[in-house]
């Protein structure tokens, strides 16, 4: 069962959601939005660079753990 952590790999720092929306025309101006609050969460290149690190972290620890 994965720790709350693992569970979400994005969560709105200011109420929660694990809504976005990406506001701009153009992928390079876009920015997300947390749908429930409006929060800026930040660039769009900037987030999915984390979840990208987030998601490769998540997979380094299952790959470790069927290895023991």
């Amino acid at each position: 069962m994965p720790s709350e952590e693992e569970k979400y790999v994005l969560v709105c720092p200011e109420c929660g959601s694990r809504t976005f929306e990406v506001h701009d025309p153009k992928a390079v101006d876009a920015t997300v939005h947390c749908a429930e609050c409006q929060a800026e969460v930040g660039r769009l290149d900037e987030v999915m660079a984390t979840i990208e690190a987030r998601i490769e972290r998540q997979e380094q620890k299952r790959r470790r753990r069927g290895f023991h």
